[in-house]
C-alpha cells in the first residue's frame, strides 16, 4: 500500500529475499536439517510436483514436438482403438496432438486419461484447490501409456543427433535435455552400463543391432521421464 499498490515492486522484493533464494538442499549438518527437518519453520521451500498438465509439456518440450503457438483452435479429444482418450480431431486443424495442454479442449466425462492420471482437476465438480496424490496408476502410466513411450523415443532420436554415437555424449545429453543439468560422473557410468544392458538384451531378443541400440537409447529416455526429479519442483 505504501508504494502505490505496485505489484511488481513486491514481486521483486520477494524474489531477491534471502527466503525466496534459499535452496532445498543442504550440506550434510547444515542447521536447518539438525533443528527444523521437517520444515516447521518454513526454511526451505517443500516439495512440489508438477501439474498435470506441465507434466505432459514438460515431456513434449524434451522430446522437441511441444507446440508453443498461441491461440487458434483447441486440440480435441479422441478414442482410440483401445478406448483410451488421446489428443486429436476428425478436423484436419484439430489433429495437432503435440499443442500445450492448455489449449486441449475439456470435456467433463472423458479427460485425457494421461492427465487423469496426474490428478487433474474434475471438472464435473469445482476445483478450488489441487491436491497431488501418488498412486500405483502414475508409475504404471509412466511405464506403459503409449504417449510417454512415443515421446521417449523422439527424445531418443533428438539425442542420437545432437550427441552421436558416444554412449557417454548420449547420456549427457539425455540428462541436460530431461532434467535440466548435467549429469555426475557416476550418473554417466550407470547411464552407460544401462544402455549396454538394454542393448545386448535387444538383441538377444533377434533386434538388429542398430533397432538395440536405438531402444536402448529410448529406455533411458522413459527412465529419466519418471525419475522424481524430473516430476517434481526443489
Amino acid at each position: 500500500m505504501e508504494n502505490g499498490w505496485s505489484l511488481k515492486r513486491l514481486m521483486r522484493m520477494i524474489a531477491t529475499s534471502s527466503v525466496y533464494r534459499q535452496a532445498l538442499r543442504r550440506p550434510d549438518g547444515a542447521p536447518g536439517e539438525t533443528v527444523d527437518p521437517e520444515n516447521l519453520l518454513l526454511w526451505r521451500m517443500n516439495l512440489k510436483r508438477l501439474e498435470a498438465e506441465t507434466i505432459r509439456d514438460a515431456i513434449l518440450a524434451a522430446s522437441g514436438r511441444l507446440d508453443r503457438s498461441l491461440g487458434g483452435t483447441p486440440a480435441l479429444l479422441e478414442f482410440d482403438a483401445s478406448g483410451l482418450q488421446t489428443v486429436g480431431g476428425e478436423e484436419p486443424n484439430t489433429r495437432n496432438p503435440f499443442r500445450r495442454s492448455l489449449y486441449i479442449l475439456a470435456r467433463r466425462n472423458y479427460p485425457l486419461n494421461f492427465l487423469e492420471a496426474f490428478d487433474y482437476p474434475k471438472i464435473t465438480v469445482n476445483c478450488t484447490r489441487r491436491v497431488n496424490s501418488v498412486t500405483p496408476i502414475q508409475s504404471l502410466t509412466l511405464m506403459n501409456d503409449p504417449f510417454l513411450v512415443e515421446e521417449a523415443g523422439h527424445l531418443a532420436r533428438r539425442v542420437r543427433d545432437l550427441a552421436g554415437e558416444s554412449p557417454e555424449e548420449r547420456v549427457w545429453m539425455a540428462y541436460l535435455l530431461t532434467l535440466s543439468r548435467q549429469p555426475k560422473p557416476e550418473e554417466i557410468q550407470i547411464g552407460r552400463d544401462h544402455l549396454r544392458k538394454q542393448e545386448r538384451n535387444y538383441v538377444l531378443a533377434n533386434a538388429s543391432p542398430q533397432k538395440a541400440s536405438q531402444a536402448a537409447l529410448s529406455n533411458l529416455c522413459q527412465t529419466l521421464f519418471a525419475t522424481n526429479e524430473f516430476l517434481y519442483l526443489e
